[in-house]
Formats: structure tokens, C-alpha cells, sequence
């Protein structure tokens, strides 16, 4: 199976489903993973309510979807309320749509008071087998892994959009923290998993990246660099 880590730097604009599908367009691969909010970008807030998409408007990933699936992160129009999306696109349909969970509302995020919370992590069945879909807040919940764990996964699917903070001389504090967390869920899913953080600047933000694949294990097999925009597929 060939998976491209698509760590991208989404605008604070509508212009990034022209980016995605030209992405996706240049790619040849099983499956291409793009980071939480990755057609949106991030601090939208107000602004949500110009920028959101709806269902229909995204057909053309749809389609593109017939020769590769596509695993992105969107802010999503629901009737009258917003959610934090990321939906998996597979032969020429949606396949399966998660909603965010736990939406932090402390400190730089601000998320619970723009979005309608997600109820529950369902699985779903894909050519490569059973996969979960999750968005950056909802690893950091223990309730999260025990739900993960009766869902049986053999794949999980993180997109995540964490922003760089506690430097220190050989790296970050909050990579060490993300790496903890994701090692620990794939192990005890025995699973393998897919992170996907994105990279670039917002409102004061900077994003790291360092996406990458962990197998059952919890040894990281491919990693991205920090900072960078980087699109590379791997074989696993």
C-alpha cells in the first residue's frame, strides 16, 4: 500500500480546494492524508461562516477519488451549525464523514465556540481494510483509545493541526507529548497509524508538521521534517 503525507499550509481561505485537487492530481498513490482544517486553515472564527463548505461543493474530490482515496480536513456546513470534519473519499463517494469530538475551548483555541461537537468514533470498511478517523483533540482523551480498542481498527487516521510550543535544544515538547500519544494508541490498537500535522503561520500561529506513519509496534517508520511543506508517499 503506497500512503502520501500531504503537510500542507492551508490559507485562511476558500482557495485551498484548488491547491488540494491540483496535490492530489500530481500524486500517484493508495492514499493521500491531508492535515485537520486543510481546506479551511485554522483560526477561521468568524469568518466560518463564509468559508464553510457544504457536501455538495466538494464533488470534484469525489470524483478524483475514483483512481485514489483522499483522507482531508474541512469545516463543514450542517444546516445551521459548523463542525470540524474530516471525511474520507474512496471510488468516486464519500465513505465516511468524522465529526470532531472534543473541541479544546482553552487558551490559543477558541474551537467549542464556533463548532457543534462530534458524538462518537465509528470505523468503517475501505479497500485497506477497517479504519478510524480522528482530529487532533480527541487523541489527547483516554475515553478516545477505549473506544478506539472495541472498534478494532487496522488502520487509524489522525489530521491534526498542533501548533509548535515548548522548544527546547533537540526539539519540541509538544512533539514529545504528540509522539507518546500516538505510539501508545497504535500499540494498544495494534494498529497502524497515520498523523498528519500541518505547517505554516495563522494569527501568531506556527505549526510544526512532522507527519508521519507508526506501525503496530509503536515504531515510527517514515517522518516528515519540521516547518516545511512537504508532500512525499510511502510504501507500507
Amino acid at each position: 500500500m503506497k500512503i502520501t503525507l500531504a503537510q500542507t499550509s492551508p490559507k485562511l481561505n476558500r482557495s485551498n480546494l484548488n491547491d488540494i485537487i491540483s496535490i492530489v492530481k500530481a500524486n500517484s498513490s493508495d492514499l493521500i492524508v491531508f492535515p485537520e482544517l486543510a481546506l479551511n486553515g485554522y483560526a477561521l472564527q468568524d469568518k466560518l461562516c463564509e468559508d464553510a463548505f457544504s457536501l455538495e461543493e466538494l464533488g470534484e474530490l469525489k470524483l478524483l477519488s475514483k483512481d485514489i482515496d483522499i483522507c482531508v480536513g474541512v469545516a463543514l456546513r450542517d444546516d445551521k451549525n459548523f463542525r470540524n470534519s474530516a471525511l474520507y473519499f474512496s471510488k468516486g463517494m464519500l465513505l465516511s464523514q468524522h465529526n470532531k469530538v472534543h473541541l479544546p475551548n482553552y487558551g490559543m483555541f477558541e474551537e467549542a465556540r464556533y463548532f457543534k461537537a462530534g458524538e462518537n468514533f465509528k470505523s468503517f470498511t475501505s479497500s485497506f481494510g477497517k479504519i478510524s478517523m480522528l482530529i487532533c483533540e480527541d487523541l489527547w482523551h483516554e475515553s478516545t483509545n477505549k473506544d478506539l480498542i472495541k472498534e478494532n481498527p487496522d488502520l487509524i487516521i489522525a489530521l491534526v493541526a498542533s501548533p509548535a510550543r515548548g522548544f527546547y535544544d533537540d526539539g519540541l515538547e509538544i512533539e514529545d507529548s504528540w509522539n507518546k500519544i500516538i505510539t501508545t494508541v497504535a500499540k494498544e490498537c495494534k494498529a497502524k497509524l497515520i498523523f498528519v500535522n500541518r505547517v505554516g503561520f495563522e494569527d501568531g500561529l506556527g505549526f510544526w508538521g512532522g507527519s508521519c506513519i507508526v506501525n503496530e509496534d509503536a515504531k515510527i517508520l517514515h517522518k516528515l521534517e519540521h516547518y516545511k511543506e512537504l508532500i512525499q508517499t510511502f510504501k507500507i
